[in-house]
């Protein structure tokens, strides 16, 4: 009896040290799968941010279909890609603009100077006037390059005052009738007399691009400029007959 039970333990035993193996290795295959199916959006992001940082362009990432915290860091990277590519295009975009408004009357003034120089233009008053201008608009271009640049940065002043609405909208649209006149656009003016809190100078300048874009647009048609306050909001509308912003252009309305 004694030797049976012996046996008997000794079968028991393999058999549990052969179950005990097997579940071994079965649990550390789990384990591995599991911890690469965890670990392989980790390194699938951390190869993204090697390929961007080594300046690869056009990168996204494969979303995980799990609905969980590495789905959402994904979705980030992949976002915040888009986003510093669409900056660099805007900085690439805007410098060759900068060059171009520079380069036009830079050539005038050479051209103008050389002539001088050489003696085909006379040096009289209306040729100094002419060069006067040219430099007066470059200090405009940089002038609105500094403006650009105080508001990228959140530190553009403002003069605060308070305006007639009504009476400063009408001589917004009184300094376009003759422009709308020529171009053949009605212009209309949709305000009631109250007084709002903002700066003139700045709002006369973003108005002042959209009345003339909406005239560029809206010809033959009509331009209508509105204002509404809603407790301490207040809104200006600028309406025109155009054709409207094609729908890929949405986007960009309010980029720089």
């Amino acid at each position: 009896e004694f030797a049976a039970g012996r046996k008997a333990f000794a079968q028991v035993t393999r058999t549990a040290f052969v179950a005990a193996l097997i579940a071994f290795f079965l649990a550390s295959g789990a384990a591995g799968f599991v911890t690469r199916l965890l670990t392989r959006p980790l390194q699938n992001l951390t190869d993204g941010v090697k390929r961007f940082a080594a300046g690869e362009r056009g990168l996204q990432l494969d979303v995980p279909r799990s609905k969980d915290e590495l789905r959402t860091l994904t979705e980030s990277f992949n976002g915040l890609v888009s986003g510093l590519e669409r900056q660099e295009t805007w900085r690439r975009n805007m410098v060759a603009d900068i060059a171009h408004d520079l380069r036009t009357p830079l050539s005038v003034m050479r051209s103008e100077i050389e002539g001088m120089q050489d003696g085909v233009v006379k040096i009289d008053n209306a040729g100094l006037e002419r060069l006067h201008g040219e430099v007066m608009l470059l200090s405009h271009l940089v002038d609105d390059l500094r403006t650009l640049s105080l508001a990228e940065s959140g530190g553009l002043p403002l003069k605060m005052q308070t305006v007639d609405v009504q009476t400063f909208t009408q001589r917004m649209m009184d300094s376009f009738k003759t422009k709308a006149a020529d171009v053949n656009v009605e212009l209309r003016l949709e305000t009631s007399p109250f007084n709002a809190t903002f700066d003139p100078d700045n709002m006369t300048r973003v108005l002042g691009n959209l009345l003339e874009n909406a005239l560029r647009y809206a010809s033959p048609g009509i331009v209508t400029l509105s204002a509404k306050q809603e407790r301490k909001t207040l809104t200006f509308f600028v309406r025109d007959t155009g054709p409207g912003l094609p729908k890929e252009a949405l986007q960009q309305v309010f980029e720089r």
